[in-house]
């Protein structure tokens, strides 16, 4: 693995240590409101546009890239790891945790007031994991190993970790949310690794990329 994969993972955890105690430490409701009033210092419309880096067609467009580019076997992994952590996203939304409130309809079912911006629609049901932390943590993954210098991969790491954040400013995600949606995104990362160096070697004509890090 190369250093800046090597810094970004990390950084990852350290940051996902921290968030783990902040959400630990607050009460729900009150670790998302801090939260949330924190991040409105940038403006909404940012947030808006930005989160976008944690779809899933995101991720499918920059495989799409690395493949016509020839990284195919960095395509191949971002694909693997982005169905990988979305299976574990899925298992949990909709099996393990399906009754699971969004902030607009956990605090109404409190009876709390939550102001939302205008222009903002949060959905209201499956807020456990986020889906979209698993993938931005995937995405930002896959550009940190594409960089030579170990630097770029705390850069990454750091904008991993924004569109995670984006899921609070936003009022679609509680902390825990993210927490866990991005340790899934780290998660996923070990056996489509594997699964992607195996590929390869059992299909050589695969392995059109510049890059050592899957051989």
């Amino acid at each position: 693995m190369r250093h800046s994969g090597t810094f970004f993972i990390g950084f990852c955890l350290l940051a996902l240590l921290m968030l783990s105690a902040y959400a630990g430490y607050f009460e729900k409701a009150d670790g998302f409101l801090i939260m949330n009033r924190a991040t409105s210092i940038i403006p909404l419309g940012f947030w808006k546009v930005f989160t976008h880096g944690g779809d899933g067609l995101f991720a499918w467009l920059l495989a799409i890239m690395l493949w016509v580019f020839r990284r195919r076997p960095e395509a191949l992994f971002l694909i693997l790891a982005w169905a990988i952590s979305g299976a574990l996203v899925q298992l949990s939304k909709n099996i393990i945790f399906p009754d699971a409130l969004r902030p607009l309809a956990w605090f109404e079912a409190l009876q709390l007031q939550l102001i939302v911006p205008d222009g903002l629609n949060p959905h209201r049901n499956n807020s456990f994991p986020s889906g979209h932390s698993a993938t931005a943590i995937v995405v930002a993954f896959v550009l940190s190993m594409l960089a030579s210098k170990p630097w770029v991969g705390l850069l990454v790491a750091w904008f991993g970790l924004m569109l995670c954040l984006s899921r609070v400013a936003l009022f679609q995600h509680f902390p825990v949310d993210i927490l866990i949606g991005a340790a899934i995104g780290l998660l996923a990362l070990w056996p489509a690794w594997h699964l992607s160096r195996w590929i390869c070697r059992r299909w050589p004509k695969l392995n059109t990329s510049n890059s050592i890090w899957l051989s």
